[in-house]
């Protein structure tokens, strides 16, 4: 019997940027390289996207 199966991994991390976007494109660059040295990585589990979002934490007082 074959069943799809929808996967995410879920992580956060805090970066020194100097904008959103800018540490949203370092993540996603690091991560790209990362999955890629993964021999058949996205090939044996199917992976088609890497998305994330940069934001202010709220309780950081430096970013008030």
């Amino acid at each position: 019997m074959k069943i799809q199966v929808h996967w995410i991994v879920d992580g956060r991390i805090t970066v020194e940027s100097d904008s959103l976007e800018d540490a949203e494109e370092k993540m996603e660059t690091e991560l790209r390289e990362a999955i890629l040295k993964i021999p058949n990585f996205v090939d044996d589990f199917g992976a088609i996207s890497i998305q994330g979002k940069a934001y202010f934490n709220k309780d950081d007082k430096g970013t008030e």
